[in-house]
């Protein structure tokens, strides 16, 4: 894995001309102070062994991506293009590559709708805005249909899911850390839109409102590989995801998972 060079910038400390002389009793109440502070919690004693405590937010952690190379981005000057990538940060591990399954469970799926955006914006910085209705969509001045001259919508429909990612032979890494029903997995987010979205949420709505539908989403197994498929208009290969439901979990399966992860 390349790994960009840090380049620490030390900042020159001028003294003045003459200085006080430093009062040793204050300067050492101080510095036992400031340790006190630095292991005392404000709300009790000094933090037990091993514990972690305080007020969280969802902003205090960052949960890994499923990421899918295509032949732009970053990602595609480390992996070929189709592979499957879980990424945190600049912490990626490969998982597998194109052709190659990998298999999933689905906690949770959020429909909502984004942005249309070219490279040229992104390359700038630009991040495409998102809604979760039409109904905002359209209050902030965008479509969702193509207009009666053809103009392109300029938001389409995209999808947030919360997955486990079954470990695959292999692979090592840290974050398969939910040992479940004889299998690591680990726990990260992806999300689909555009091309990948039509081939992903389309089959994952549609089995959650069928033959999940009494199991639930989570009940489900899918296996998840990429191909490259000619582009619409037949001058290009695209790289593109397909998913498909493979089984059910067991019982035991959802009540570890409802074990580990309450609510």
């Amino acid at each position: 894995m390349k790994q960009e060079a840090k380049t620490v910038e030390a900042e020159a400390s001028v003294a003045p001309a003459e200085t006080a002389p430093v009062d040793e009793t204050a300067l050492a109440t101080l510095r036992g102070n400031e340790a006190h502070d630095l292991a005392t919690p404000s709300g009790g004693g000094m933090v037990a062994l091993g514990a972690v405590t305080g007020e969280f937010t969802p902003r205090d952690f960052r949960p890994p991506y499923l990421k899918i190379v295509y032949g732009v981005g970053d990602l595609s000057a480390k992996y070929d293009p189709g592979c499957l990538v879980m990424a945190v940060q600049a912490d990626e591990t490969l998982l597998v590559k194109k052709s190659e399954s990998l298999t999933l469970v689905l906690l949770g799926a959020h429909k909502f709708w984004k942005e249309w955006q070219d490279s040229e914006a992104y390359n700038a910085g630009i991040f495409p805005r998102s809604f979760n209705t039409v109904k905002e969509v359209v209050a902030a001045g965008g479509t969702v249909e193509f207009g009666p001259a053809g103009e392109r919508p300029t938001f389409g429909p995209a999808a947030n899911f919360t997955v486990l990612i079954r470990q695959p032979e292999g692979v090592l890494s840290g974050l398969f850390s939910y040992d479940l029903n004889g299998h690591k997995y680990a726990i990260a987010k992806w999300i689909v839109d555009k091309t990948a979205y039509s081939r992903v949420g389309p089959t994952v709505f549609t089995a959650e409102a069928t033959s999940l539908k009494d199991r639930g989403l989570a009940s489900g197994i899918w296996e998840l590989h990429t191909e490259s498929v000619k582009s619409r208009n037949g001058r290009n290969m695209v790289i593109t995801p397909f998913i498909r439901l493979a089984g059910h979990v067991t019982p035991a399966f959802l009540t570890e998972v409802k074990a580990a992860f309450p609510g």
